[in-house]
């Protein structure tokens, strides 16, 4: 984690964390789009997957500073 965020603040671009679920590995049932400065420790916990759910289906597209 140390390093992502040395990466993000030396380059001064947000990292994201994107997690797959379930199904396969080019279609997961589930998909988390996490930014790094809210994963604050190594283990995630469920708290913070439920509120970077994302449909696993939908392109990801760049808005105002998200990753959508």
């Amino acid at each position: 984690m140390k390093r992502y965020q040395e990466f993000s603040h030396k380059q001064r671009i947000p990292v994201f964390i994107v997690i797959g679920l379930g199904g396969r590995d080019n279609k997961p049932e589930e998909m988390f789009n996490i930014p790094l400065e809210k994963a604050n420790y190594s283990t995630l916990y469920p708290s913070v997957f439920k509120k970077f759910n994302r449909p696993p289906d939908k392109p990801f597209f760049w808005k105002n500073g998200k990753l959508y």
